[in-house]
């Protein structure tokens, strides 16, 4: 159920980006409003998790928690503190940088900034995989991209206002669009990717890639 959540995510916040379509300007626009409706997914994904954790806590032990309510605050709150600050560092210097070897950010964003942030899943996933967790390997990739689409990219722009952008067009939205909905028919039988279809989104990603460094 999971999977078609995010394929739900996927296209909305698609319809919602790439407006430029079929509109006179040529810039895509998130507006607030399209930012709410992301957060309103969210909340229905959120939702949907409680039920299950719900149903499970009838029927399963709970473990103790390691830390006290308290301490778990404090741990959240300079968590989420160091990430807001190393988030502005690499912004800046991202945006320096690629402004100084000349270098368009959509490059830089869909590289570095892409993988870097990626590497805590990265590092999950693996591990996951190795211990035969198939279900926490793709619920991990899973809930971090419904997690990024509604929230990174909603929250923002219900704050700040619109965001509008010209760097990003129709065939960016294609890759998406494609790469969650293979996802979807590649873990719709056995709930598992094997590694011939791993190493069709290694190729996707390549292509994209290539795509990005000719425009």
């Amino acid at each position: 159920m999971q999977i078609p959540i995010l394929v739900l995510v996927t296209l909305g916040a698609s319809v919602s980006l790439f407006d430029g379509l079929w509109t006179p300007s040529n810039q895509n626009t998130l507006s607030r409003a399209d930012g709410i409706i992301l957060l309103l997914f969210f909340s229905i994904f959120i939702y949907y998790l409680y039920t299950i954790l719900t149903k499970k806590a009838n029927t399963h032990f709970i473990e103790k928690p390691k830390y006290k309510v308290f301490i778990s605050i404090v741990l959240i709150a300079l968590g989420l503190g160091g990430i807001i600050f190393g988030s502005d560092l690499v912004v800046n210097n991202i945006a320096a940088i690629a402004e100084q070897i000349g270098i368009s950010q959509k490059i830089i964003s869909v590289t570095i900034i892409a993988i870097g942030t990626s590497l805590p899943e990265l590092v999950t996933t693996v591990v996951a995989a190795k211990k035969g967790e198939n279900n926490m390997a793709i619920g991990n990739i899973v809930g971090s991209n419904i997690f990024n689409i509604c929230i990174v990219l909603g929250l923002p722009v219900v704050i700040m206002g619109d965001a509008a952008t010209s760097a990003y067009n129709f065939i960016d939205g294609i890759f998406l669009i494609v790469s969650v909905l293979l996802l979807w028919i590649f873990t719709a039988t056995d709930k598992k990717l094997n590694r011939y279809e791993a190493i069709i989104f290694i190729v996707i990603y390549g292509l994209y890639g290539g795509y990005i460094f000719l425009q």
